[in-house]
């Protein structure tokens, strides 16, 4: 090795033993001394999950809006359930069941302690774009008759619910 670079490495490994022995704990008197204790054992990390993204939505009827919150499974190809609760700025309660299913969309709607359902005479569509599903003018009506498709005005709706998760298991109530 060159001369000039012995003196140089020679200087360096000085430097830092020295270093390495002079640390003081600020009294003047030496080292501090040191706890027989590492720090990963004073301060044992535990790691909590996540919270599941939840899936949320909003219903509006006529000019009423409600802020919903979802649970979302998928139990086919092509196919998906939402159950969602949800209050409006008054405070009132809703209920929003959904099942967008291949040929066979429903929608229900309990509020008030009353059923809305979209009126047979304009059936439901459902727009399904990645996570969001959306149903938009739906004629929502109360006490139908489904024989006579006689039934009671309830209003204009529009859903709109982002499913952020999705459940694994249907819930107990859902028979197919």
């Amino acid at each position: 090795m060159p001369k000039g670079l012995t003196a140089i490495a020679a200087g360096a490994v000085t430097v830092l033993l020295t270093a390495g022995c002079s640390v003081q704990d600020g009294s003047g008197n030496g080292p501090p001394e040191r706890s027989t204790t590492t720090a990963a054992e004073t301060t044992p990390t535990t790691s909590e999950p996540a919270p599941a993204a939840e899936s949320v939505g909003l219903l509006t009827i006529d000019d009423r809006a409600f802020d919903l919150t979802a649970d979302c499974f998928a139990p086919g190809a092509g196919e998906l359930l939402v159950l969602a609760v949800g209050v409006d700025a008054e405070g009132t309660e809703v209920q929003v069941y959904v099942e967008a299913f291949l040929g066979a969309p429903y929608l229900a709607v309990e509020l008030d302690g009353e059923l809305l359902e979209p009126s047979i005479e304009r059936p439901i569509e459902f727009l399904i774009d990645g996570d969001v599903i959306r149903a938009d003018d739906v004629v929502l009506v109360g006490d139908l008759d489904l024989e006579t498709g006689d039934a009671t005005d309830a209003g204009l709706g529009t859903l709109v619910i982002e499913c952020r998760d999705y459940l694994d298991e249907l819930p107990e109530s859902f028979g197919r």
